[in-house]
């Protein structure tokens, strides 16, 4: 009887071992310009082979005997494969985002604009809206944002370059955009949803915002082009009653200096380095109300952070593996939080990212 608990125990065993090395094998990566091979060990053999940096979309970190370990996990052919590999293997995922100047996180892509005017792109393309090659063609640009599956740039000479689910906008003008999605704002500083209208039937000027739209704007806030909120340049939100916590419309008689929205809450950065959150019975609002001397916001799905004085990064949210990533995090000058992951851009030009970034769940 002994020796079957344990010869079942054994196989039990094995078939554990079986199965977690197939999902996380330990891979030795050979790194250049186009592609990435994974060996079982250095010269050993071939655990898949993918191209560079585009394939490759998820990323969880750990330390191991001194070393930082990458879990990757990527689509090979029809299957999906994953394998720890060094850290110092992935050079190549920063080589693509070499020389820019701010990061942006969206569902599907993460995107950075380069000082030259040309944009980085990491994301996992659907096949029948191919986004990352159409955007590496992009050149002066001097605004880039990514949204669900799609992708926005606006160059000097005011002209939107739109790519993806949202490629209908590809070619309108425009002085500038704001927010994920590219809402428009005027010569003069005003939010013009002109651009909406002639294409979608539904696009109106909310109620909240109809006594305010001469005004001009900061920042606006919003989601499959529908206003949620606007930052005016005087200090004042103005949002939905979503949003609002009084449910007037009317957030606050002033004093903030940006805002950020993902799904469910609005982030806003108050001019003394606080921050709040709307609405206030969010989880996350307890949270942040500790926060001090921030300069800059992002708001993720479900987490969110804030960028200190000092280069450092604050963190709220549910994951602890995440929260300890950002928490590690030094020199930082720009960040960005999308669905599950957290990205920022530092003093020496190099973006780190934290949590998980599994692209658009098609």
């Amino acid at each position: 009887m002994r020796k079957m608990m344990a010869f079942v125990l054994l196989s039990c065993a094995m078939l554990w071992a079986m199965c977690a090395k197939a999902q996380a094998q330990i891979g030795f990566a050979e790194v250049n310009n186009t592609r990435v091979n994974v060996r079982s060990a250095p010269g050993g053999k071939m655990l898949f082979r993918v191209d560079a940096p585009q394939s490759v979309f998820v990323f969880e970190e750990k330390e191991q005997d001194g070393a930082l370990w990458c879990h990757v996990t990527t689509n090979h052919g029809k299957d999906t494969v994953s394998a720890w590999i060094r850290g110092d293997m992935l050079r190549f995922v920063g080589e693509e985002f070499e020389g820019v100047v701010s990061v942006q996180a969206g569902q599907h892509y993460v995107t950075g604009l380069r000082a030259d005017g040309t944009v980085a792109i990491m994301g996992d393309d659907m096949p029948h809206l191919p986004c990352v090659e159409t955007v590496r063609g992009w050149r002066d640009m001097v605004q880039v944002s990514s949204w669900i599956c799609e992708a926005y740039g606006l160059d000097s000479s005011g002209t939107l370059h739109a790519v993806g689910r949202g490629a209908w906008l590809d070619g309108s003008k425009m002085a500038r955009m704001d927010g994920k999605m590219p809402f428009p704002i005027a010569e003069d500083g005003t939010l013009d949803l002109s651009v909406y209208v002639q294409v979608l039937e539904d696009v109106t000027i909310p109620a909240w915002l109809a006594p305010h739209q001469d005004e001009a704007v900061r920042r606006v806030a919003g989601k499959l082009y529908h206003v949620l909120a606007v930052l005016t340049e005087e200090g004042r939100i103005y949002a939905d009653e979503s949003l609002a916590s009084d449910g007037s419309g009317a957030v606050s008689a002033g004093g903030y200096r940006d805002m950020d929205l993902y799904w469910e809450f609005l982030l806003a950065l108050r001019n003394d380095g606080r921050v709040d959150i709307m609405p206030g019975t969010y989880p996350l609002a307890q949270a942040v109300s500790g926060w001090r001397q921030i300069t800059k916001i992002a708001a993720g799905e479900h987490h969110a952070l804030g960028l200190r004085e000092d280069g450092t990064v604050c963190y709220a949210g549910d994951d602890a593996a995440h929260a300890a990533q950002v928490g590690a995090w030094q020199d930082v000058v720009d960040i960005a939080a999308g669905p599950g992951y957290s990205i920022a851009l530092k003093t020496d030009g190099t973006v780190v990212m934290a949590g998980k970034y599994e692209g658009y769940d098609r």
